[in-house]
């Protein structure tokens, strides 16, 4: 086996037809959002100089250019992640980082200035916006053990992981839809913006 430098990015994605369920209110265009998030990250983390795989793990209903689709059915988002993980490790790969699919303000150079960062330590996480949830875990060898979810900020930090001060670009993430203007204030990506019907980004 050879053993990569770059880096895997393993995207989660849940199924199309309930992915942002908290986007509701939005109507049809919860469903558009949710694949055009989704689009947006692959785009900025193949973009990324860093990185060398990005693999999208989820149902396989929903598949994006840049990425290679890990179809691991229903399971929930760790146990998902967890698959990713040993599919980017039997490719070679020990480092790893998860960055969820919702994070529409997402560019290639903060993750590439988030991986470098990441880099020295053995696992780290992005806190989000709230200082909350996770918008990304990385590993640069040991197992990742992921637990997103409610509050797993605190989880990550509990079990060993280093938290890391990166660009809001890649701490807001997505979950009602009072979030989407604070994303537009750094810049929303070409995908989501378009579902937005913005064209002056």
């Amino acid at each position: 086996m050879i053993r990569q430098t770059q880096w895997c990015v393993v995207v989660p994605m849940s199924p199309a037809t309930r992915a942002k369920s908290r986007l509701a209110a939005l109507g049809a265009l919860r469903e558009q959002l949710a694949r055009a998030f989704a689009v947006d990250v692959v785009a900025a983390a193949a973009g990324a100089n860093s990185v060398g795989l990005v693999l999208l793990v989820g149902d396989g209903s929903v598949t994006v250019a840049d990425a290679e689709v890990l179809d691991v059915g229903d399971a929930d988002m760790n146990t998902a992640i967890a698959a990713g993980e040993s599919e980017a490790r039997r490719r070679g790969h020990e480092r790893v980082a998860v960055v969820v699919a919702d994070l529409p303000a997402a560019r290639s150079d903060t993750i590439d200035e988030l991986l470098r960062l990441a880099r020295t330590q053995p696992r780290a996480f992005v806190a989000d916006h709230t200082s909350g949830g996770t918008t990304v875990l990385t590993t640069t060898g040991p197992a990742l053990n992921p637990s997103f979810g409610p509050n797993s900020a605190a989880r990550h930090r509990t079990s060993g992981a280093t938290a890391i001060e990166v660009s809001m670009r890649l701490r807001i993430d997505i979950d009602e839809p009072t979030d989407l203007p604070l994303a537009q204030v750094y810049g929303l990506g070409t995908a989501t913006a378009a579902a937005l019907g913005l064209t002056d980004l």
